[in-house]
């Protein structure tokens, strides 16, 4: 009884999906700090990929296209949102905000 706390062994910081971890300032070309990032990349322990700001409104181009092109009415999104298939069992919490999206 009373032994205490052990070390601290190592630290943990949550990141949620879609965020900017790293930001890089000033008077720079985003081709000349791409490497960079991408090392960075490389030892992060989550997926993550070096943008800029084109890189960003094509990923949402590219999302709001495939949205658009979707002809199939029965979307994740509205089986979640009618609890079709007795969805509110079978999916966590997580799915409910995010719908299915980051996984």
């Amino acid at each position: 009884m009373g032994k205490g706390k052990g070390s601290i062994d190592h630290y943990v910081t949550p990141i949620k999906a879609g965020r900017v971890i790293i930001e890089v300032g000033g008077y720079v070309e985003f081709e000349e700090v791409r490497p960079l990032l991408q090392d960075v990349c490389y030892k992060l322990p989550v997926d993550a990929i070096p943008v800029s700001k084109e890189v960003l409104e094509e990923i949402k181009r590219e999302e709001d296209e495939l949205a658009s092109k979707n002809i199939n009415p029965f979307t994740i999104e509205r089986v979640i949102d009618y609890k079709m298939q007795d969805s509110a069992r079978w999916i966590s919490k997580y799915d409910r905000k995010y719908y299915t999206k980051y996984v």
